[in-house]
């Protein structure tokens, strides 16, 4: 059973009846069963460090309620930023307590309440897929860039993530593989069902990158920001033709063309899509 119970009473009244049962992805604590799922405090870590390889520095953690899921996901995301060094504070670890919402609408709201904070968030990791859909819906109608405002990981590895309107990064939970491992744990029940001892099978997750949390790169992520959130002394600068010389990296100069002061005004007089757009162009050189 994949229980929503968050207390272990009804499993007490399992044991007392004798009843051999398996449960699956959601464990509970105080409670000697056969579980079987996936590492959830890895799975927070390869989501965390994925975004802070793509260049993602102000990391977020939307979570649901509280089962063993959701509890093994933040605390591998909070060892993450721990280990890098990072604490963006308990402001940035948001969900919610209520077990009949709908995890798009968990996520859509906590996204929207994540993108109010100051500094905004630039990295959401989602404890599941359909949360990460919500904050995908909330990024979009505030008017930003996935990835290259605010990259978003979700977990499960959906059908449908590959079809939204930024196909999504995900970890994979392996859930063929826990039905398989969870179907013989049951087959030796059954053949021996004065079995006493119960099992723990942790899975290891494995991330699917798509284009909600790709390579902008530290670098390049500083960069935009830098260009948007950056002081100007021309803040109302027209844009000009862009002269490829000035960011030509095979150009010779006495300076590399990114550290260049006419390439961080440039980048911070532009709006976002024109430092993409100035960026893309240097790196294609």
């Amino acid at each position: 059973m994949a229980s929503a119970q968050t207390s272990p009473e009804v499993f007490r009244l399992l044991d007392g009846q004798a009843r051999p049962y398996v449960l699956i992805d959601r464990a509970l604590p105080g409670v000697a069963a056969n579980f079987v799922g996936v590492d959830d405090v890895k799975v927070g870590w390869i989501a965390t460090e994925h975004l802070i390889d793509v260049g993602c520095r102000t990391v977020a953690y939307l979570g649901g309620v509280r089962l063993s899921s959701s509890l093994g996901r933040p605390e591998g995301y909070r060892q993450t930023l721990e280990q890098h060094g990072m604490s963006p504070g308990d402001d940035y670890v948001v969900g919610t307590e209520e077990l009949n919402q709908a995890k798009e609408q968990i996520g859509y709201e906590a996204t929207k309440q994540l993108l109010c904070l100051c500094p905004r968030p630039d990295g959401i990791f989602c404890y599941a897929d359909p949360a990460a859909m919500g904050a995908i819906l909330a990024i979009a109608e505030a008017g930003f860039e996935i990835p290259q405002e605010v990259a978003v990981v979700g977990c499960g590895n959906c059908h449908y993530d590959e079809y939204l309107r930024v196909p999504l990064t995900s970890v994979d939970q392996q859930s063929e593989a826990i039905a398989r491992r969870a179907s013989q744990v049951v087959v030796n029940l059954l053949a021996n069902p004065a079995t006493s001892t119960s099992q723990t099978i942790r899975l290891t997750p494995k991330l699917v990158v798509r284009a909600s949390a790709t390579g902008l790169g530290g670098a390049r992520k500083r960069l935009l920001k830098g260009a948007r959130d950056g002081p100007s002394a021309h803040p109302t600068n027209p844009l000009q033709p862009i002269d490829l010389k000035m960011y030509n990296p095979r150009v010779p100069g006495p300076e590399n063309p990114v550290t260049s002061p006419q390439f961080r005004e440039r980048l911070r007089s532009a709006d976002l899509r024109e430092a993409l757009r100035i960026v893309a162009l240097y790196e294609e050189q």
